[in-house]
């Protein structure tokens, strides 16, 4: 985490940071606030203001569509910091007993788990007190008997009457890959996709973006696909502002219609509310464009618009 010192913007620090990181090969990074990250991680248990949660059974798959989906993103303009959150894969040592093996040596799955167990992992046969401290003796095979593969396939079982077998004679022994972690919500498997809103676009027109170019991938694998972050919190509170807008408009025709003791009067002043937001829809194109000129020449046709952000804030200020 690093502390700006005072005098510097926040898109000027993440444009330095982004400068210095793209240096550094095979890197994926997230650049944001602390208290941003936070409420990002409450909302959709990643640290981005979007997160994209795709839903399916199959690790593999989901690892195949995580990865699609980064690619595409790469392309969607407004988005940076793009992260699938893929499950990384280690090398596990799988032990899968033969029915028809076990039986003909006169031993059970169970049996066959637990002498491999207590070999491997170890038995504690006594504790031993001094002072306050206790200590458990374990016993299990030496070191030298279990360093590679091979030791454990000629590990030797007892089976009926004090027969003995060969591990790999009743079971099939790895190696495997196996996912480090499985990541689930609700009982399902998932796959996350994070991504941050690049300078100069707002998070509710990248959305819509991300939308259009992830959802026809995962449907197009059969598995389904949920969006979260920081937008939830935004349309949550964009949803009660206008709530409220609704209840304000009607409270002050009230007023007025008990003022003017004219319902029609009262209508007649409203109407020219739409009027009055003129000034700010003004306001926020000046103070909240990317670049003003750029976006005036678009509305003619000219280049690329870049809708201003209509923050909270700015909501606020509209139904006051």
């Amino acid at each position: 985490m690093l502390t700006v010192e005072p005098g510097h913007t926040k898109d000027a620090i993440k444009r330095e940071i982004d400068a210095v990181l793209a240096n550094v090969p095979s890197l994926r990074t997230e650049v944001g606030s602390p208290i941003g990250h936070q409420l990002s991680h409450v909302l959709s248990g990643t640290q981005a203001a979007i997160a994209i949660n795709v839903f399916g059974d199959d690790l593999d798959t989901l690892r195949a569509i995580a990865k699609e989906v980064e690619t595409a993103l790469e392309d969607v303009p407004g988005a940076r910091d793009i992260l699938a959150n893929r499950e990384a894969v280690v090398e596990s040592l799988p032990i899968r007993y033969r029915p028809e093996d076990l039986k003909r040596w006169g031993l059970r799955p169970a049996d066959a788990a637990g002498q491999v167990e207590a070999a491997f992992n170890g038995v504690t046969v006594a504790s031993v007190n001094e002072g306050v401290r206790r200590y458990e003796i374990i016993v299990r095979l030496h070191p030298d008997a279990r360093k590679n593969l091979e030791d454990v396939r000629q590990f030797l079982l007892l089976g009926e009457e004090g027969a003995q077998v060969r591990l790999e004679e009743i079971a099939d022994v790895g190696p495997e890959n196996m996912p480090l972690g499985i990541q689930r919500e609700n009982g399902r498997r998932k796959a996350v996709i994070s991504l941050n809103v690049a300078e100069g676009f707002n998070i509710g027109d990248l959305v819509d973006r991300v939308e259009e170019a992830v959802t026809p991938i995962v449907q197009r694998h059969g598995y389904s696909v949920t969006y979260g972050g920081q937008f939830e919190a935004q349309q949550s509170a964009s949803r009660a502002i206008y709530l409220m807008s609704a209840l304000v408009a009607v409270v002050i025709l009230v007023l007025l219609s008990s003022a003017f003791h004219s319902t029609r009067a009262a209508v007649l002043v409203m109407f020219n509310l739409p009027l009055a937001l003129i000034g700010g829809i003004l306001a926020i194109f000046l103070s909240e464009s990317d670049n003003i000129f750029t976006n005036a020449a678009a509305l003619f046709g000219i280049g690329a618009y870049h809708a201003p952000v209509i923050s909270i804030a700015s909501m606020v200020g509209f139904v006051t």
